[in-house]
């Protein structure tokens, strides 16, 4: 067995020399191919626009104590949200999600038992899209088109799947993190 040894100056060339030539291989290539795996797809994340404009999203999942105070809050802020709804969640609360819709927010598909896509099989994955849209739209009475993969563990399948059914994956780009803000909410508030 052989051990080279190298001086500090000399690894550093080394370095040096890699990176150089791969960002030679980049500017002629004009890309990096990876060679090991596919691309991920991705979700859309915000839309390009000259206006000022934000999306406030929701997801509906756990309990609906605070649909007639959301509602009022975003109307008194003259504001639309979009309601990602657990299919479950909407079977138990299907007033709400008829409340949402009516004060004019736009309902969307937050699966139907909020299982994580990343262990569900294609078809699994699309008996938890179709599912959740019949029940919403048997309660708001139109095609949903808008999906946000559980937890926002989407995959290239779900990503797929969604797009077969003609849907679009939504994802978002600020999480607030709202469990963790209720709790810190309810420690201090005692």
């Amino acid at each position: 067995m052989r051990f080279f040894v190298f001086k500090r100056q000399t690894l550093l060339l080394i370095l040096f020399g890699i990176i150089v030539l791969i960002g030679g291989l980049i500017s002629f290539t004009g890309h990096i191919v990876s060679a090991s795996s596919p691309t991920k797809q991705l979700p859309i994340y915000a839309v390009a626009t000259d206006e000022k404009k934000i999306a406030i999203t929701f997801d509906a999942a756990w309990t609906n104590q605070d649909t007639e105070e959301l509602i009022e809050i975003l109307k008194k802020h003259n504001a639309k949200a979009t309601f990602f709804v657990v299919g479950d969640w909407a079977k138990s609360f299907p007033e709400s999600v008829k409340a949402f819709y009516d004060a004019g927010h736009t309902i969307a598909n937050h699966s139907d038992t909020h299982k994580a896509f990343s262990k569900c099989s294609r078809k699994e994955i699309k008996e938890e899209i179709e599912n959740c849209n019949e029940k919403l739209e048997g309660i708001i009475g139109e095609k949903v088109t808008l999906l946000r993969a559980p937890s926002g563990d989407y995959t290239n399948q779900s990503m797929d799947v969604a797009k077969s059914l003609e849907m679009h994956t939504i994802q978002w780009d600020v999480d607030i993190l709202d469990t963790k803000v209720k709790l810190i909410y309810t420690i201090f508030r005692k």
